[in-house]
Order: structure tokens, then C-alpha cells, then sequence
């Protein structure tokens, strides 16, 4: 005996395809986190060594929708008979809140 569909069932094909962009970002979203921590988890094998900071500075920048920091610095150190410069201050790197902030206005104004 043969079935009968109802109207209110939706073909597979569109429960997909509304699963896509959801499925993408957290692929995405997973990949942004996941570098960052196994980034973190090979430094934590490193020698240790001196290192000379030749700046540091905390950036404020601020808008009407608030204040965001971000750490900035310049270093170099030697390792195995060189000299290496560097300028990175985090393993994980994450959007500034007012990037984040910049975002969310652009959509609501899209929305109205």
C-alpha cells in the first residue's frame, strides 16, 4: 500500500538547503577557534627564551556604540643562533567588539 504525503511534510531537499548556511558557519566558526588552540597547544612544547620588547601598547577605540581594546606589541629574541622579530600577541585572534557592533548595525539597518 502505497503512502500519502500531507502538505504539511517538506521534501528533504529544503530542510538542506536551509541547513547550509548554518552547517558553513560553524565549519567556519570551528576553524577560526580550532587554529588558535592548536596553535596554543604547540607553542606550550617551545624553549623558552629571552625576549626583548621593543614596544607595547594597549589601542582604545572608541565610537557611539562603546570602547574596544587591542594589545599590540613588537619583540625580538634569539633562538638557535638567530635573531627573530615577532608581533603577535595572542594564539586566538577575535573580532574587536566594535567590529562585532559595526556588524550587527549594518544588519538591523538592512532589516528596517
Amino acid at each position: 500500500m502505497a503512502t500519502k504525503k500531507t502538505s504539511k511534510e517538506l521534501p528533504g531537499g529544503c530542510v538542506s538547503l536551509f541547513g547550509l548556511p548554518f552547517l558553513a558557519g560553524g565549519i567556519v566558526t570551528s576553524w577560526i577557534y580550532f587554529s588558535g588552540y592548536t596553535d596554543y597547544m604547540k607553542a606550550r612544547g617551545w624553549e623558552e627564551v629571552p625576549c626583548w620588547i621593543e614596544s607595547a601598547s594597549l589601542e582604545n577605540h572608541s565610537d557611539s556604540d562603546g570602547s574596544s581594546y587591542k594589545a599590540t606589541a613588537t619583540y625580538h629574541y634569539e633562538f638557535a643562533g638567530r635573531t627573530w622579530q615577532g608581533d603577535r600577541v595572542s594564539c586566538i585572534m577575535l573580532p574587536t567588539t566594535s567590529a562585532i557592533s559595526n556588524r550587527t548595525r549594518i544588519a538591523s539597518s538592512r532589516n528596517t
